[in-house]
């Protein structure tokens, strides 16, 4: 599976080179041949990353049959584990189970830090493309940037004026969390809104700015509207319809929370 996905990123890269063979400037040329240098050592790295996870399902399935549940309960969730650890192996996904939040964010980060470079290659055959006024290159250049970040980061997206639900789970409690991004500006940068905990009567409420860079992205609280949050920051993933994010909170008593961040765009 892995050497089918590589192929056809070669096929896609090749297809730039063959549609703009016209006129292949140096520079051009240049821009190429470090986007194709970079891609061949991301997918080294992604595969090594690929087996660290797989020795991570092996462990976990192993540990399932230690605990005290019974004999039935154990080998369901060796059946689960077994499907979840082929289903990674075959497309890099996760269930889309809270249980399986932390390994994707860990998986989803690390891979994300390993393809910025290629990105930046990406966008620099886009910029060239658009300083040369060459709309074909340019089609050429954001269709190959698109299909990467699916291929590889898991699809990203992050319209604006989306709605994200789910949870903030922190010591073993659920908290109800709503994120709306308002404006999502060139650059990755972002402003949006968030409602929590809103069984209390007076639920936190609060402004956020943020960023995007690949799949990764980060916020965090600029203004209180009303709650007894006074800080909150999230770090993780865009991956697919999920934000998954460690978050750090801390209260106007002077608490400190931490936590997994789990949310599903509406």
């Amino acid at each position: 599976m892995h050497n089918c996905r590589t192929a056809v990123a070669w096929a896609c890269l090749a297809a730039v080179t063959c549609n703009v063979g016209r006129a292949a400037e140096p520079q051009w040329q240049a821009l190429q041949k470090t986007l194709q240098e970079r891609l061949g050592q991301f997918e080294e790295n992604r595969k090594t990353i690929d087996r660290q996870v797989l020795a991570d399902f092996d462990r976990a399935i192993v540990q399932a049959g230690r605990g005290r549940a019974s004999a039935a309960s154990v080998v369901d969730q060796k059946l689960e584990l077994e499907k979840a650890k082929a289903d990674f192996e075959a497309f890099q996904s996760f269930p889309e189970s809270d249980e399986y939040a932390v390994m994707e964010l860990d998986y989803r980060l690390k891979v994300n830090r390993k393809f910025l470079p290629v990105g930046q290659a990406i966008d620099s055959l886009v910029k060239y493309a658009n300083r040369s006024n060459d709309p074909d290159r340019l089609e050429e250049a954001v269709r190959i940037k698109e299909e990467y970040e699916t291929k590889y980061l898991g699809g990203c997206d992050l319209p604006d004026e989306s709605r994200w639900l789910g949870t903030y789970d922190r010591k073993g409690r659920s908290v109800i969390y709503e994120l709306a991004i308002n404006e999502v500006r060139a650059g990755g940068t972002f402003d949006g809104h968030v409602e929590s905990n809103k069984r209390l009567r007076v639920h936190p409420s609060y402004d956020v700015k943020g960023t995007r860079n690949g799949a990764a992205i980060e916020f965090a609280m600029t203004s209180r509207q009303q709650g007894m949050v006074t800080a909150f920051t999230a770090k993780g993933v865009v991956s697919g319809n999920r934000i998954i994010a460690n978050v750090d909170q801390r209260m106007q008593d002077g608490e400190q929370w931490k936590g997994t961040l789990v949310l599903t765009r509406q």
